[in-house]
C-alpha cells in the first residue's frame, strides 16, 4: 500500500510529458485532502464506537472529552465502562473526575465500585472521599467492607 502511494507520488512529481499525459495538479491535491479525510476518520473511528456505547447507556460522555483522553494518553475505553457503571447505580459523577482521578494515579475501577458498595450499603460516601482513599493507598473497597460491618470508620 504504502509502495502504491510512493509510485503516485512518484508519478506526479515527475515532469509533464510533451503529449500532456501526466497527472494533473489538482487530483494532486484531491488526493492529499482525501488522505487527510481518511486519518481524520480514523482518528474519530476510535472513539466514535465509546461514544456510541456511552450515548445508549445514557452516560453523559461527549465526543470532545473522548478525544481529549485520547490525546492524554488516558484508557478512555475503561473510563467510558466506569461511567456507565456509576450511572447505573446512580452515583453522581462526571466524566472530568474519573479522568482525574486517572491522571493523578489512582485506580478509577476500585474508587467507582467503593462508591457503588458504599451507596448500596447505605453508607454516606462521596466518590470524591472514596478517590481521597484510594489516592492515600489504602484499599478502598476493603475499607468499605470495614465500614459496613462497622469494623472502622473514616
Amino acid at each position: 500500500m504504502t509502495d502504491r502511494i510512493l509510485a503516485l507520488g512518484m508519478l506526479a512529481l515527475r515532469e509533464p510529458r510533451a503529449d500532456g499525459s501526466g497527472i494533473p495538479f489538482g487530483t494532486i491535491i484531491l488526493v492529499i485532502i482525501a488522505l487527510l479525510c481518511l486519518l481524520v476518520l480514523a482518528s474519530v473511528g476510535r472513539v466514535f464506537n465509546l461514544w456510541l456505547h456511552a450515548f445508549w447507556s445514557q452516560a453523559d460522555v461527549s465526543m470532545h472529552e473522548l478525544i481529549g483522553m485520547y490525546f492524554r494518553k488516558v484508557d478512555a475505553r475503561m473510563i467510558v465502562l466506569q461511567k456507565i457503571r456509576a450511572v447505573s447505580a446512580g452515583i453522581p459523577i462526571t466524566t472530568e473526575d474519573l479522568v482525574r482521578h486517572c491522571l493523578a494515579g489512582g485506580n478509577v475501577e476500585a474508587a467507582v465500585s467503593a462508591s457503588i458498595a458504599a451507596r448500596r450499603a447505605g453508607v454516606e460516601m462521596s466518590f470524591q472521599k472514596a478517590c481521597d482513599v484510594d489516592l492515600a493507598g489504602h484499599d478502598v473497597v476493603k475499607t468499605v467492607q470495614q465500614m459496613t460491618s462497622g469494623v472502622a470508620s473514616l
